[in-house]
């Protein structure tokens, strides 16, 4: 499965001060509310209970009916029953995968190709290839060169899948002559491509162009359309048009995914189709989504930095920009979301890591005042991360030397019974999806327990509603920002609510890496060398310059990562001192400072404690990366986890003295998790997570379940050490 990292930073652009680019988003604000009325009402008083009821797998006749009249209007003459309606476009390339692909099958795609197909394709364990591609689309000289190569290795692709107009996420488009040497590749070498094709009639400029299906007459070319762009995402109404032998398959995986589409949203589509005059209304979204990508493009015009280049599509939903190679988009989201605005990383677009400078930005669903701004912002942030890499490149080379030299609160309350717990979850971090899972879990648990639950996210009004509320307790299953580092612990003990987890000053130190390590030095505990860096000492008082005295003192390679932040964001590993400022990057786009740490090789390994108990040591083997980072953490299959760990006796009980030696020296109570690295050395504690992970795939979870102790049972001892 690919990372689920992304998917959660991105889960906060859904709070309404955000201004997402991000979204491939249609404004249905603009739909006639009256023409919703009149179609919803016609089928409510004549067809009301079909409409009501399943319907057949292979689609409504009358919305396949409809549907041939909108390929029509792109010129592709189709017949009805070789339609097969789907749940939005995206069921359609689901649904073609998992009828044409076993896993290790090759596919090829463009480069960069939709965001939305590359999960799919891996969740199927496909090879997947990708072609780059330039103005006119996808290159097909390439393409050529791919399939000799592949056929020399005696493979050969299940099929060739495309957005050839208006192409998401790049806003290329496929040339006519590019498009007739697809075909007869197809034809030649008897290759299925798949014509995904969500915005061809969303035209602002220039003639169009024949579809592949038109060209081929859907012999070889499998067609993928929506009526999301074009009339309503939220009715979910995409469709296939497929060779006969292929539509069987399919109409037999989508009886098995959701036996059919919406009978209503069919029925209303079919009669909109029908009645309406829907090209009026396709003209009226072409004028406002022009304008929309115009402002766009002059923003980023004034407010982008030096050598940023984007494309100006001649329709679709996106353009594609491009930073200086220097910027890491997937950092810079980490900043922008600092200032609410959010896009999409180009290597999300990617399956290999490329796109790295590059991001998608959508302007259809956003009016053009926010999209100036959100513009200004991105840009605001981008010339600040330059600014600052330019800061710390300007110094003298370095040289990798030859050799490194030798709270707790105050009060208890006697609770039993059934409580009234408000579940503190989401939140503002970038670890808010994570949060947003481990309060699901932890909320089942309550209500299984026989506690009243009410869940609260963070935001304007938490004060007044725990106020109103006036919980027994607070189960904090908040993680990084306001969650980890003291915020919400302050304002409960104000409050006079008992807490779960550590208390305000051992959040505020664990959540501070550079001053828990001091603390840790301090009481003659294990840590690696370290130095901190802060923006304002490299940007104000040349720090850049002392880059070669760290590489001197803490050794190489190194970790840099951010000072305050959790969930292995924004670390890297450098291995040479021109890595550093590069690395510097990404850390502080997580935060106003970074470490500059001492790398350690050895077993990752993590201890639980849970109030005064010492849990079983689990070890994380990485299956897919050399890290224990993000995507290993929360992703299932991201990694291996042995509970208890392999280790000899004295092993054990040396990792689990410093573990708890570490909780108590930072003043945690409650429980917390301890990281560290069993290096050749000993144990080196690495952090100290105050309120650890309580998803499916989080260590302590594990480690209570290796002590016998079940979720339920866990979250019960959590809430009686509040």
């Amino acid at each position: 499965m690919r990372s689920s990292a992304m998917r959660d930073m991105m889960a906060i652009t859904a709070r309404p001060e955000v201004i997402s680019l991000a979204g491939g988003l249609p404004d249905t604000s603009t739909f006639p509310a009256e023409v919703f009325t009149r179609e919803m009402d016609h089928i409510a008083k004549t067809s009301l209970a079909e409409a009501l009821q399943y319907g057949p797998t292979d689609g409504l006749e009358s919305v396949r009916e409809q549907i041939s009249k909108v390929m029509a209007a792109e010129g592709s003459i189709v017949d009805p029953a070789d339609i097969t309606p789907t749940t939005g476009g995206q069921q359609a390339i689901d649904l073609i995968t998992k009828v044409l692909i076993d896993p290790g099958d090759v596919l090829i795609c463009d480069a960069p190709t939709y965001p939305g197909a590359i999960p799919t394709f891996c969740s199927y364990e496909a090879e997947i290839i990708q072609i780059e591609c330039d103005h006119d689309g996808m290159k097909i000289d390439l393409l050529e060169e791919a399939l000799a190569r592949l056929d020399e290795q005696g493979k050969r692709p299940k099929f060739i899948y495309s957005i050839p107009t208006f192409q998401n996420p790049g806003g290329s488009t496929l040339s006519l002559e590019r498009r007739k040497r697809l075909v007869e590749i197809a034809r030649r070498e008897e290759i299925l491509v798949v014509e995904d094709n969500p915005y061809g009639l969303l035209r602002y400029e220039g003639e169009p162009l024949p579809t592949l299906y038109s060209l081929d007459g859907g012999d070889y070319v499998v067609y993928i359309g929506t009526f999301s762009k074009i009339l309503s995402a939220g009715l979910r109404i995409g469709w296939l048009v497929s060779p006969t032998p292929v539509r069987e398959k399919v109409i037999l995986g989508k009886g098995g995914a959701d036996l059919c589409t919406s009978t209503l949203t069919q029925e209303f589509a079919a009669r909109y189709f029908a009645e309406s005059r829907w090209q009026e209304y396709i003209d009226e979204l072409i004028g406002i989504y022009r304008n929309r990508r115009d402002a766009m493009i002059g923003a980023m015009s004034e407010y982008f930095p030096h050598g940023a280049t984007w494309t100006k599509p001649r329709g679709g939903l996106f353009i594609w920009a491009t930073m200086p190679e220097v910027l890491n988009t997937g950092d810079l989201l980490a900043k922008a979301l600092g200032q609410n605005v959010a896009f999409v990383p180009g290597t999300s677009a990617y399956v290999d890591g490329r796109g790295e400078s590059s991001m998608r930005l959508n302007f259809s669903g956003v009016k053009e005042d926010k999209i100036i701004e959100g513009i200004r912002r991105i840009g605001a942030v981008a010339r600040e991360q330059l600014r600052l890499y330019e800061t710390m490149t300007s110094t003298s080379e370095m040289k990798l030397p030859p050799g490194k030299p030798t709270s707790g609160r105050k009060w208890r309350a006697d609770r039993g019974g059934i409580m009234k717990v408000a579940l503190l979850h989401g939140g503002r971090s970038l670890e808010r999806g994570v949060s947003l899972r481990s309060g699901a879990r932890v909320a089942e648990a309550l209500l299984d327990l026989g506690h009243v639950v009410e869940a609260f996210d963070l935001g304007p009004d938490l004060v007044s509603r725990l106020s109103e509320t006036k919980p027994d307790v607070a189960f904090i299953a908040l993680h990084g920002t306001d969650g980890e580092d003291g915020t919400v612990q302050s304002l409960l003990e104000l409050l006079g609510i008992p807490y779960t987890g550590p208390g305000v000053a051992a959040c505020q130190l664990t959540m501070d890496k550079s001053q828990a390590k001091y603390i840790l030095r301090e009481n003659g505990l294990p840590t690696p060398d370290w130095v901190t860096y802060s923006e304002s000492a490299i940007r104000d008082f040349g720090a850049a310059t002392s880059f070669q005295r760290a590489v001197e003192v803490i050794g190489m390679p190194l970790v840099a990562k951010p000072a305050s932040q959790g969930s292995a964001l924004g670390v890297k590993v450098v291995t040479s001192p021109e890595e550093i400022p590069a690395a510097l990057i990404t850390a502080l786009s997580y935060d106003s400072r970074a470490l500059l740490e001492t790398w350690v090789s050895g077993r990752e390994v993590a201890v639980s404690v849970l109030g005064d108990e010492v849990l079983p040591i689990v070890e994380a083997i990485p299956t897919d990366s050399n890290a224990y980072d993000f995507e290993a953490r929360y992703e299932i299959g991201g990694a291996e986890f042995v509970c208890p760990a392999d280790l000899e006796p004295d092993e054990t009980e040396e990792v689990s003295r410093v573990a708890l030696a570490a909780y108590n020296a930072l003043g945690c109570k409650g429980f917390s998790r301890v990281d560290l690295m069993l290096g050749e050395n000993g144990p080196q504690i690495l952090e100290v997570n105050a309120i650890p992970g309580l998803t499916e795939t989080s260590l302590l979870p594990q480690a209570a379940e290796a002590a016998g102790i079940e979720f339920n049972e866990l979250v019960a001892r959590i809430l009686e050490l509040a």
